[in-house]
């Protein structure tokens, strides 16, 4: 099951690649990130990704915290994309936030750490990739995230559910009975590493 949901999925973002470069001469650059058009990612889920409860016994960690600075965008798993101006290689966007935890629910990070998000602006800048009803995190403001470690060590936040803004007002009651009524989910899982 593992394996076909890896070959679904890379099918579908060698798709969406494909959509979008035969789309991308067609789109004016904009400077402001808010004017871009937001391409969706498309994915079949292993979970039903529109339940918080069952989104936090998949994630690894469940935590709310402030998004201090975005980092950087990087383009993994890329494809080959061949148009009529050649032949150039091009992946999904993943974009490195600095958080501040505010309330570590589910899991123990460190106060100040790095997520990482499948999604962000486009490589040739014209467009916002994410996931259907994913958002992009905004500096300053407060989120509960659940994230799931990687291999390396990172945590990466992706998916509808996966980030919420929240108000810290309202206390964390609501946070900590979601994790106390968690749906448990068997995988392997890894643990937080810092990375650069």
């Amino acid at each position: 099951m593992k394996k076909r949901f890896i070959v679904i999925a890379l099918i579908l973002i060698a798709s969406f690649l494909v959509y979008l470069s035969l789309n991308v001469d067609k789109k004016e650059e904009s400077s402001n990130e808010k004017d871009l058009k937001v391409v969706n990612l498309k994915a079949e889920y292993a979970i039903n990704v529109y339940d918080i409860k069952t989104v936090v016994g998949f994630a690894d960690y469940y935590f709310i915290a402030k998004v201090v600075k975005k980092r950087d965008t990087t383009y993994r798993h890329k494809v080959p994309d061949e148009n009529n101006q050649g032949t150039k290689m091009i992946g999904p966007p993943y974009t490195k936030y600095d958080v501040h935890i505010i309330k570590n629910i589910k899991g123990e990070l460190p106060s100040d750490i790095s997520i990482v998000k499948l999604g962000g602006i486009s490589e040739d800048k014209k467009t916002i990739i994410l996931y259907k009803d994913d958002i992009l995190l905004e500096v300053g403001k407060t989120y509960e995230f659940s994230a799931c470690a990687q291999k390396n060590g990172e945590l990466l936040v992706s998916g509808p559910k996966s980030s919420n803004e929240v108000n810290v007002d309202d206390g964390f009651e609501k946070y900590e009975k979601i994790y106390k009524n968690e749906i448990p989910y068997k995988r392997k899982r890894f643990k937080y590493k810092p990375t650069n």
